[in-house]
């Protein structure tokens, strides 16, 4: 597994996070994605996200539960689309 953080440049907490391993494809898979309550809702959470499409070949995999949906509308809002449903 691979992390990468989100901090402000002058501090050194982290604002978020997010864990992922690298497919044979080079695709990402995102294990896990965080960001500190008070932070949410800024884009940190985008901003996680494009870095692993612009450093993936703009591929990226997850799972999310069904009933999870302010993680299904973060990442619609940020125009992902639904792949595979099972």
């Amino acid at each position: 597994n691979t992390f990468i953080v989100a901090r402000k440049e002058e501090s050194k907490g982290f604002l978020g996070y997010a864990s992922f391993a690298v497919e044979r494809d080079h695709t990402a898979y995102l294990h896990r994605i965080g960001v500190i309550k008070t932070c949410q809702r800024k884009g940190i959470g985008w901003i996680l996200v494009s870095w692993l499409l612009d450093h993936h070949d703009q591929k990226l995999k997850l799972e999310v539960t069904s009933d999870n949906q302010k993680a299904i509308n973060f990442y619609y809002g940020i125009g992902l689309t639904l792949t595979e449903e099972y």
